[in-house]
Formats: C-alpha cells, sequence, structure tokens
C-alpha cells in the first residue's frame, strides 16, 4: 500500500521532489525482489494499492508471476498527489485486493498475510485508518508500516501489528 499524497512530496529533502516518489517505488520492487513471486503453492502472491485522496487497485495477486513483471508494474507507477486517505487505502486492501478473486488464497491453504503500507503516517482529516488496520490484524493478517519523509511514528504505530516477541 503506497501513499502517493502531496505532503510525501512535499516534505521530500531533495531538490527534485520526485526523487522521493521514485526511492518509495524502488523500496518496493526491492522489498518484492526478497521473494520467488508465482502462483505456485511455493511462491509468494503480491498486489499493490496506491492511495491519495482516492485509492486504486494497481495490480491484483493473481496479476503477476513474476519478478520481473512486478516489478515493471512498480516502475510504471505515477505519482497522483492529493490528500492522505489512509482509510481509503486499508479498506481498498481489504475489499478489492485480500480476496480470493484477486488472487488471495484461501484462508485453509494457511499462508501468511501480509500487508506493507509505506506512508509518512499524516492521514487526512476523517482518514483514520486505526480500525481497518484493526480488523485486518484480527482476521489474521499481519501488518508492517514503514515511514517515509519526516513520517508521524504514532499514526504508524496505530497501523502496525504488534512486534513479536
Amino acid at each position: 500500500l503506497l501513499d502517493e499524497s502531496t505532503s510525501v512530496k512535499s516534505s521530500c529533502r531533495f531538490r527534485d521532489k520526485s526523487r522521493c516518489w521514485d526511492q518509495m517505488k524502488d523500496f518496493a520492487a526491492r522489498l518484492a525482489d526478497t521473494f520467488t513471486v508465482g502462483n505456485g503453492p511455493a511462491h509468494t502472491r503480491i498486489g499493490l494499492v496506491k492511495f491519495s485522496t482516492r485509492a486504486s487497485v494497481e495490480f491484483t495477486l493473481g496479476d503477476h508471476n513474476s519478478n520481473a513483471d512486478v516489478r515493471a508494474a512498480i516502475d510504471g507507477l505515477v505519482h497522483s498527489g492529493g490528500g492522505t486517505a489512509t482509510r481509503l487505502g486499508m479498506e481498498t486492501v481489504r475489499d478489492s485486493l485480500m480476496q480470493v478473486s484477486a488472487g488471495m488464497r484461501p484462508a485453509s491453504d494457511r499462508v501468511p498475510r501480509v500487508v506493507v503500507v509505506v506512508t509518512d503516517g499524516a492521514y487526512s482529516s476523517g482518514q483514520d485508518p486505526a480500525q481497518v488496520s484493526g480488523a485486518l490484524r484480527d482476521d489474521g493478517t499481519v501488518v508492517f508500516a514503514v515511514g517515509v519523509q519526516g513520517y508521524n511514528s504514532y499514526q504508524l504505530g496505530r497501523l502496525a501489528s504488534a512486534p513479536a516477541a
């Protein structure tokens, strides 16, 4: 789940503000590269939602069958800017991406479910994602929150699963 809001770029320390979005995309691609992407039982499925004022499924868990395909899809993402509708982004992940029809394996397969949120944590008014994130965690999904560009650690902590002891 990638935050493409204006605040991510506006707080960027580089003169060329697009470098921060490029770094976020590179992080997502390098993270994906740590897994073997595919549809086989030993493979990882990766989907991506980006959000700002709106949220959009860029690709589902069943769309790409190789690391190269995932990297190409991530490299092609365009930054739109806007508000930070983090709750909407989390709802889109839950309702549109984390579904068997979108390539997610059935719960009976007992495959770990993980969501990685890359954001500055500064959500827009009325967009507190804590309830949706809590519901995902209650359903057994592990949620990681990765902070960027002067992130709000309190808000990131409310998104993430508790660290394992």
